[in-house]
Order: structure tokens, then C-alpha cells, then sequence
């Protein structure tokens, strides 16, 4: 998984899914060593919106305060948790974002109910929840 991710661009969230899976499975060095400058570099480059998506993913299910750790890792916990926060809140903010979108999608689709079909209805909803990936909500 480390060797696969590091075939990887770092702007590819693949890369981060493989590094994810690997830190999950106890190997986090890669992921840890690489994320902060990633992270650091978002606010310049918007380029990076799907990698800090998928940075977030991994980030919001395997980070404990209260141990002071992350991905069970307690080394240099305080130098990680301000760009992990920053990860977290952007994975947070961007499936909000496509949630409120689903959801006005719905609400519309249902007040146009006799011109669209609900398979119809209930695909487009599925492709706007699953576009959250992309990264395309921009804050405000």
C-alpha cells in the first residue's frame, strides 16, 4: 500500500487513500511525514481540494484528543493536529456543502414530481453526493 502510494502524485487522492489504508493498518509514516506541507500549500494552491478531501476521510476516523494520537501514532502529535483540524474541517465542510445540495435537489425534484421520474430523481441525487469527492464547494 506504501510503495503503491508512493507511485502516486501527492495531489492524487488515491495516493492518500492508499497512505490512509496503510496508517490504518498500522503503518502511518508516510501518510504523517507527508500531509502537513500538502496541507500547508491548500491555501494557495485550490488545486489540492481532493487530496485534502481525502486526507480529511482518513483524518476524521482515526485521530483520538484525548490520547493525544493519531492513527494510534503519538510521536509529534502537537506539530500534525493544526493541519489535521485543518483536513478535518474541509472533509467536513464539503460533505455539508453536497448534503445541502442533495437535499435542494430533492426538494426541487419533488415539486417538479410529474416530469421526473423518481429512478431518475434518486440517480442525479446519488451523482451530486458523490461528487463531494471533487472538492467543488468553495467557503464563504
Amino acid at each position: 500500500m506504501i510503495d503503491l502510494g508512493s507511485l502516486l502524485d501527492e495531489a492524487d487522492p488515491q495516493r492518500w487513500h492508499w497512505w490512509g489504508l496503510a496508517a490504518s493498518r498500522g503503518d502511518p509514516s508516510s501518510f504523517l511525514y507527508s500531509f502537513v506541507p500538502l496541507i500547508d500549500r491548500f491555501s494557495s494552491d485550490p488545486s489540492l481540494a481532493a487530496a485534502v478531501f481525502m486526507i480529511g476521510r482518513w483524518l476524521i476516523r482515526h485521530i483520538s484528543a484525548e490520547k493525544g494520537e493519531i492513527f494510534g501514532d503519538s510521536d509529534d502529535f502537537d506539530s500534525y493536529i493544526e493541519a489535521a483540524n485543518r483536513a478535518i474541517a474541509f472533509f467536513t465542510f464539503q460533505c455539508s456543502a453536497a448534503r445541502a445540495a442533495v437535499d435542494t435537489w430533492c426538494l426541487m425534484a419533488r415539486r417538479i414530481n410529474d416530469i421526473i421520474n423518481k429512478d431518475v430523481r434518486e440517480k442525479i441525487g446519488m451523482m451530486i453526493w458523490e461528487s463531494r469527492e471533487l472538492a467543488l464547494y468553495k467557503e464563504q
